[in-house]
Formats: C-alpha cells, structure tokens, sequence
C-alpha cells in the first residue's frame, strides 16, 4: 500500500509541471476514450468540449464534438477504420466538409496523420512511433506547434495535457 501511494505521488509530482504548462487538459471517458469519448477542458479560458463516441464506439464509427445538445461538428471514418484509414471533420449545420485526415502509412496511432482542410494541410506526428503512449506533435493553424503528452504512459486511457507554443 506504501508503495502504490508514493507511485501515485511521484505521478502527480511529474505531472504538475506538465499541467501548468498544459493549455488543455483531456480526460477520456469511463477510462476508454476510444470507445467511449473524452472531455476536453480549454485550461486558459475555463471552457470544455465533449468528444462522445459514436455508440460502436470512436474507432470504427467516429465521434460527434460538442455534446448531443450542442453539435459543433462530427466525424465519419473512412472505410470504418478512423485510425488505419482516417476521418472527415463534417459541420453540422452546413454539412459541409471541414476536414479530411488522412493516416499515414495505413496506422494513425504509430504514424501520425495530416489533416487536409480550407486552412491547408497540418501534420501529426507521434513521438517515437507511438501516440498511444508517447503522445504527439501538431501543427498548429497559426504555425506554431502543438504538443501533446500522454497522462500516465496512456494517453487513450488515462487521457492527455496538450500545450502549443
């Protein structure tokens, strides 16, 4: 028991910094937000936005962002395989198309992808090959970068803090 709660204070210890740098905070849902969504909450400007899969779950079906009762935009996989083949960003409203991704080399989660949209294309990249427990970098709009850190070593279970400079 000892042991588990100076694991957890050196996790909080480690991850404190990470926050107070983090200008967003992701907390997956019921522990899986692949299948179930994810919370992300804006730390500078004291706002969130739902992320909720779609009821097969976000892998092979996508998710809609905004909350049931505030639709912002939703995804379609593409072949009903979002992460080997991509998604489209679709606005709710207009139906029109916002985005494309695309994954590169057929895997999302070890390659990255590039999102094709009316701003330009911007490129992820998973660090070390690994977005599921590395994290990764984005391009931003403006040119700057985005950079995400997994919570944990696990960041489709336990969530992300996401920083751009």
């Amino acid at each position: 028991m000892k042991i588990l709660t100076a694991i957890r204070s050196l996790t909080l210890i480690f991850l404190l910094p990470l926050r107070l740098q983090a200008h967003q905070d992701i907390v997956c849902w019921d522990q899986d937000c692949l299948q179930n969504g994810w919370t992300q909450t804006d730390l500078l400007q004291n706002s969130f936005t739902d992320f909720q899969c779609y009821r097969s779950g976000c892998i092979n079906s996508g998710w809609i962002v905004g909350g049931t009762q505030n639709i912002k935009y939703y995804t379609q996989c593409i072949s009903g395989d979002c992460f080997h083949q991509g998604w489209y960003e679709v606005d709710r409203e207009t139906q029109s198309l916002l985005n494309q991704v695309q994954c590169e080399s057929k895997n999302c989660l070890t390659n990255g992808w590039t999102s094709y949209g009316s701003k330009g294309s911007l490129k992820t990249i998973c660090k070390e090959s690994d977005c599921k427990t590395r994290g990764w970098t984005s391009q931003t709009a403006n040119g700057g970068h985005s950079i995400v850190t997994c919570k944990l070593n696990s960041c489709f279970t336990q969530g992300w803090l996401q920083s751009e400079n």
